[in-house]
Parts: C-alpha cells; sequence; structure tokens
C-alpha cells in the first residue's frame, strides 16, 4: 500500500470546512471517515487499525501516514477545516 499522507490531506481539504468529527468516536474520527472512504468497512482497536468487510484483513494507517498528522488529529478544534489548515502549516 502506497503512503497515505497526501491523500489524507486532500481528502481532509474536501470535506466541509465547518464539520466536526469527534476524535474520540473510534467509528466517526476523521482517520475512521478517511478509512471508510478508502473502502474499510470499520476501525478496530483504535481509530488507526481498519477491517476490511470481506475478508476482516487490517490496515493500520499510522504505517502509511506521516505520524505528525495523528498529533493534529487530536487538536482543537475538532473540524475539517481547522485540521485542514494544521496540515498545510505543517507542510503536508
Amino acid at each position: 500500500m502506497k503512503n497515505l499522507t497526501k491523500q489524507f490531506a486532500d481528502w481532509v481539504n474536501k470535506q466541509p470546512r465547518d464539520k466536526e468529527y469527534n476524535y474520540f468516536d473510534v467509528q466517526n474520527c476523521a482517520l475512521a471517515q478517511f478509512g471508510k472512504s478508502l473502502g474499510y468497512a470499520e476501525a478496530r482497536g483504535g481509530s488507526t487499525e481498519f477491517v476490511t468487510g470481506t475478508r476482516g484483513h487490517a490496515i493500520d494507517v499510522l504505517d502509511y501516514t506521516d505520524p505528525r498528522q495523528h498529533r493534529m488529529v487530536c487538536d482543537f478544534p475538532w473540524t475539517f477545516g481547522a485540521l485542514a489548515d494544521r496540515l498545510k502549516e505543517a507542510g503536508i
């Protein structure tokens, strides 16, 4: 699987700027929503590991993205616009 760093940043930028996400909601945090957009059915064991719906195959997004992204996801405010700004400021 290729590096997802840029793909995650591009996806975040396409979300409504005022749309909120809950960092503590394993199934609907920003990373879980991104994983679902890639076709993974659910987050498991935390919001970074995703499972396919068919075979139960799992990937850990931490293995394919810049670790700075994960710190930025937990920073306030929890809106996609603010997250996009943090990613841009970090050069991601």
